[in-house]
C-alpha cells in the first residue's frame, strides 16, 4: 500500500486490488479519471501581433498533442518522451474548453506535460494530414496541407506555439493557455475602372464575373516545435514552383458588385470577394523580378451588366502576370494581401493591377472549419 498527498490536501491510498479515481497502475503514468480539479482544460487565443485586432467569429474546436515527461526532465532534453494527448480533439462545453472523454493531470509527482495545438481539427477536415515525431533529434509536428479547390472552403489554418514543461503538481488545474497564429496567407481583391467618354453603355454597369490564379502552389508542408520564435515553417521545396489553379464566381466566392469609377488621387476600389469567399492560401513566392520557374497569372472575366434585369450585355476576359511588388516579392504567413485593380474601358485588353498593399490580417468572416466561423469565443 503507499500514500500520496496532493495539492487539496487529501490522502489518497492506493493498493492492487482497490484503484481509487481510476489510477493506470503499471507505471503510473496517467489518470484516466480524477476530481474534476484535475481535469486539464485550455484556453484558446489568436496572436494580437500578427492578426492586428481581436477577431470576430467563432473557433469550434481545435486538436492538441502532448507529451509526458518523466522524472522531472524538460521537454528539450528528454530523450524518451511519451505521447500522453495524440490529436486529441478539444471543443467548449459549458464555457469551458476540454476534451471528451476527459484528461487528467498524472497524480504521481516527477512529471511533466508539453501541449501543441493546431485549428481546426483534422476529423472534419480531411485535408489536413497530421504527424508528430518525438525523436531526440526532432520533437516536432508536420502538418501537410492542400487548400481545397473551392475558396468558399478554405480553413484559416492555425497553430499554437508550444506550452512547455507544466509540472503534474505544481501546474494542475491551471488552463493550458494555447496562443494561435495564423500560418497561412490571406488573398483578396478590389476593383474599378476608369473611361474616356462614354465607354460604358447606358443604363449598365461594370462587374467582375471570374478570376481564376493559376500556377500556385497547392500542397505543402508545415513543421511546427518547441521554438519561441519561428516555431512554424512551411516547406521551401514547393515555394518556387506550382500549378493548381483557383476561381473565384460571382454568385459564389465573388459578390455581384457595382464597380466604382475610378476618381482623384486616392481612388475608392470596391472589395469584389464575397463573405467567406476570400482565398487562405499557402504563402509562396509570387514572381520575383528575373525569377525562373513558372509564372503566377490571374484572368479577369468582367461584363456590362443592365441595371434594369442584371442582363450580361457584353463580357471580356484579360489574363496577366500577377504581379510582384517592391522589396517583397512573398505571400507572408498571417497577413492580408491586396491585389486592387482597374479595368480601362477605353483598352480593355489593359487591367492595372495596383496598388498592391500587405495588411495586418483582421476579420475576414472566413470559416475556419467547413462555415462554422473564425473568431474564439
Amino acid at each position: 500500500m503507499c500514500k500520496m498527498v496532493i495539492k487539496s490536501g487529501k490522502i489518497y491510498v492506493f493498493s492492487a486490488l482497490i484503484v481509487v479515481c481510476s489510477l493506470v497502475i503499471a507505471g503510473c503514468e496517467r489518470v484516466i479519471e480524477a476530481t474534476t480539479q484535475d481535469e486539464i482544460v485550455f484556453e484558446p487565443s489568436l496572436h494580437v501581433e500578427v492578426k492586428g485586432i481581436d477577431i470576430t467569429g467563432s473557433m469550434t474546436n481545435f486538436g492538441v498533442f502532448a507529451t509526458l515527461e518523466e522524472y522531472g526532465q524538460d521537454f528539450a532534453e528528454s530523450e524518451n518522451l511519451q505521447t500522453f494527448m495524440d490529436n486529441v480533439r478539444v471543443e467548449k462545453t459549458d464555457g469551458v474548453w476540454s476534451t471528451n472523454p476527459k484528461y487528467y493531470w498524472p497524480i504521481i509527482g516527477g512529471k511533466k506535460l508539453s501541449f501543441f495545438g493546431y485549428a481546426p481539427h483534422n476529423r472534419d477536415n480531411p485535408e489536413l494530414h497530421l504527424a508528430e515525431d518525438w525523436s531526440p533529434s526532432n520533437k516536432k509536428i508536420t502538418i501537410t496541407y492542400a487548400p481545397s479547390p473551392d475558396p468558399m472552403k478554405h480553413l484559416d489554418l492555425c497553430v499554437a506555439q508550444a506550452v512547455l514543461d507544466r509540472d503534474n503538481i505544481a501546474h494542475r488545474g491551471e488552463l493550458i493557455v494555447l496562443d494561435f497564429e495564423h500560418t497561412l496567407s490571406w488573398v483578396t481583391f478590389g476593383a474599378n475602372y476608369e473611361e474616356e467618354g462614354s465607354v460604358l453603355p447606358s443604363g449598365c454597369y461594370m462587374r467582375i464575373d471570374e478570376l481564376t490564379l493559376s500556377n500556385l502552389v497547392g500542397e505543402n508542408i508545415l513543421v511546427f516545435d518547441s521554438s519561441e520564435d519561428d516555431f512554424f515553417n512551411w516547406g521551401t521545396s514547393a515555394q518556387m514552383s506550382g500549378s493548381v489553379c483557383y476561381t473565384l464566381k460571382v454568385g459564389s466566392a465573388l459578390a455581384n458588385v457595382k464597380l466604382v469609377k475610378k476618381e482623384g488621387a486616392t481612388p475608392s476600389y470596391s472589395n469584389i470577394v464575397s463573405p467567406g469567399g476570400n482565398l487562405f492560401l499557402l504563402p509562396q513566392r509570387i514572381n520575383p523580378q528575373g525569377g525562373t520557374g513558372l509564372k503566377t497569372m490571374i484572368s479577369v472575366k468582367f461584363s456590362f451588366v443592365r441595371e434594369t434585369d442584371d442582363v450580361v450585355i457584353a463580357q471580356f476576359e484579360v489574363q496577366k502576370d500577377l504581379p510582384a511588388w517592391s522589396e517583397n516579392t512573398e505571400w507572408i504567413p498571417g497577413r492580408k494581401i491586396v491585389y486592387n485593380f482597374t479595368v480601362d474601358l477605353n483598352n480593355i485588353s489593359l487591367v492595372n493591377i495596383s496598388p498592391v498593399t500587405i495588411e495586418d490580417w483582421v476579420d475576414s468572416e472566413n470559416k475556419h472549419n467547413g462555415g462554422q466561423g473564425v473568431q474564439i469565443k
